[in-house]
Formats: C-alpha cells, structure tokens, sequence
C-alpha cells in the first residue's frame, strides 16, 4: 500500500508491506549443519554465486543490492555448468537493483528445485529474476 500526500509522491510516501509473519526463520548460526547464509538488518552490497542446497535469509531490515562497481551480471548468478539444486533465497528484506544497471536480471539461477519467497523488490534493471 502507498500513502501519497499533497501531491508529493516523490519525496513523502509512506509504503506499508502487509506479510503473514514468518514462520521456520532459519536462526543466524546453523548448529544442526543445514547451509543458511543469513542476512541480518542493515545494507548488503554483495554478488553471490549460490550454492546447491543452501537457503539465502534476508531477515527484515536487510537490504541487498550491488556493490557501486560490480560487473557481474546478477547480484545472485549461476549458470547451467553449476549444475545447482535446492537454492532459496527468502526472508522479509529488500533486493535492490539500484546499482545493477548493466544486469538484465536481479537474480540469475539455473538448475532444479529452487525457492524464492517473501522478499520485497525495488528498481530491478530489467526484471528481477531468471530461473532456468
């Protein structure tokens, strides 16, 4: 939802995300050996090349984006000769694509089996993602 005052939209905008609350948040550090790669609050600028079975968190108050001079395609790439499985990204955060001008997508994966939930997306270059 936007609430947009005096016209004003450009600079005073109020924008509410209405989720169910989370269930089954993986915690920051595993102990049982499940692969979790988790993102607290605060700004990430990142590129990742994902691993099979493993979940990327992005708890509330994350937010992910590119870092200024990234030339990856993807902040999130993998290709067919990575052969991935079981990738999920989740969670509550934000995935920008702010500074990802030259990607065609904000996440790249290739491969079988993979998850993405719950995130909130804002200036994907292009679209936001690609899973083939």
């Amino acid at each position: 939802l936007s609430l947009e005052f005096d016209d004003l939209w450009q600079k005073h905008t109020l924008f509410l995300f209405c989720d169910p609350l989370e269930v089954d948040v993986p915690p920051m550090f595993p102990t049982d050996g499940s692969r979790v790669v988790y993102f607290p609050p605060g700004e990430h600028r990142v590129t990742i090349t994902p691993l099979s079975e493993t979940t990327y968190y992005l708890a509330g108050g994350a937010f992910l984006s590119h870092p200024a001079n990234a030339t990856s395609t993807s902040l999130f790439y993998s290709t067919r000769s990575n052969k991935n499985t079981h990738i999920t990204v989740r969670g509550r955060g934000i995935v920008s694509g702010k500074y990802s001008t030259d990607a065609p997508y904000l996440i790249s994966l290739c491969g079988v089996g993979h998850r993405i939930e719950g995130l909130t997306w804002i200036e994907p270059p292009r679209q936001s993602i690609l899973e083939i």
